[in-house]
């Protein structure tokens, strides 16, 4: 079953009494990620948080949440929203030398508005189903 309408992975929850928690979840679309309870309480906050970086610090809040935490919950989320920023600053670099033509400024236009709209969006899905795999639209995934 393919989910490439609504960007999203189903994703398992299991308990931690009878199972060790798994080191990285598993980045094959048609695959079911497994969270343990303890990794979806602790990284709810740091979820939201690293979309909402993005807004604000570009690529540089997602990168350091992705270095630095241990959560297999959260990482997903910030490669997620680094994906989406690098392939961001790859589309602002097309639309400033778009600018010699003139079309280059309604793509900057174009640009603002999604790099403002589409991390909002993923902040909402993130706080209301945090064990989904939101992949941003027009990602290009860099990192698997």
């Amino acid at each position: 079953m393919s989910n490439d309408l609504n960007n999203t992975n189903p994703i398992q929850i299991s308990d931690t009494a009878n199972s060790a928690p798994e080191s990285e979840p598993t980045t094959d679309t048609d695959s079911v990620n497994t969270f343990s309870k303890a990794e979806i309480e602790d990284g709810r906050s740091m979820v939201v948080l690293v979309h909402i970086l993005g807004i604000f610090t570009s690529f540089f809040g997602p990168l350091i949440i992705y270095a630095i935490t241990v959560n297999p919950l959260v990482k997903m989320h910030a490669k997620n929203s680094l994906n989406f920023q690098i392939s961001l600053i790859i589309y602002w670099s097309i639309a400033f030398v778009l600018m010699f033509v003139l079309i280059g400024f309604v793509a900057a236009l174009g640009l603002s508005a999604l790099g403002l709209i589409l991390p909002i969006m993923a902040t909402i899905k993130a706080s209301d189903k945090i064990t989904e795999d939101y992949r941003y639209p027009l990602s290009i995934p860099f990192l698997a």
